[in-house]
């Protein structure tokens, strides 16, 4: 099974505004591992119950370099209203080789290093072609999509 994962605070402005985008967005009860680092209260405050498919890790738990090489990709979607200033963890996961999987609105951004899905069709969209092998972002094609879907 994959394991997808982000780090980040467990601030409001860091997950996705409704039950039904963020369940979709963190592959919450599908067949795959999700590692959250940082917290996932607001998360739990948001869907109701910690979805069994995700492990949660406490903010500064493990130094991030090593919380990322535990991940077959990275995601990241935040609130839908909030405006991300860059996007540091983003970097950080493309640094470290990973695939990351974001919202569109991060395209103007990082444009072909990472892949792009809206959450309310999970990783669906993103899953139609085959996964890309963990290497660094210059020698990845920028076409790399997870398989997370049912």
């Amino acid at each position: 099974r994959p394991v997808l994962g982000r780090h980040a605070r467990d601030e409001y402005t860091k997950w996705p505004a409704g039950a039904a985008a963020l369940r979709a967005a963190y592959c919450a009860e599908r067949p795959c591992v999700v590692e959250l680092m940082g917290g996932i209260g607001r998360a739990r405050a948001v869907i109701g119950a910690e979805p069994s498919n995700w492990v949660a890790h406490p903010f500064g738990a493990m130094d991030s370099h090593a919380f990322l090489d535990r991940l077959d990709f990275f995601l990241h979607y935040p609130h839908e209203t909030y405006i991300e200033e860059f996007g540091r963890a983003v970097l950080e996961a493309l640094a470290r080789g990973l695939p990351a999987v974001l919202p569109p609105v991060f395209r103007e951004t990082f444009g072909a290093a990472a892949v792009y899905a809206e959450p309310r069709g999970g990783l669906a969209p993103a899953s139609r072609r085959s996964g890309p092998t963990r290497r660094p972002i210059s020698r990845r094609p920028p076409a790399a999509r997870p398989s997370c879907a049912r």
